[in-house]
């Protein structure tokens, strides 16, 4: 993690649910999230809070200063948040690594 410029006391880890960052991330995966990563710099996999649920999505800036909440599944719809809702959004960290379990 140091060599990513990273600091311990800003990570945490968190298990992934669902299917909807498949292929990049499956059901039961662990992340590690760095949370001095508040806002989104840029396009990245960020862990977010919206409407008091946490997901780890793709998160793009768009020119209208909007944002475009994206699942790797193509199942799952692009979620667009204007600039004046960003209020509503949580950014937790930006997921810098993510890993599983071989069964």
């Amino acid at each position: 993690y140091k060599r990513q410029g990273l600091e311990i006391a800003n990570m945490s880890a968190v298990r992934i649910g669902g299917d909807s960052m498949e292929p990049l991330l499956s059901d039961g995966d662990t992340v590690m999230i760095d949370h001095s990563c508040g806002e989104v710099r840029d396009e990245a996999i960020y862990v977010i809070r919206l409407d008091d649920h946490l997901y780890a999505k793709r998160i793009q800036r768009q020119i209208n200063g909007g944002l475009a909440i994206i699942s790797a599944n193509s199942a799952y719809q692009t979620m667009y948040v204007s600039k004046q809702d960003l209020e509503a959004i949580d950014i937790i960290g930006r997921v810098v690594w993510a890993g599983r379990w071989m069964t």
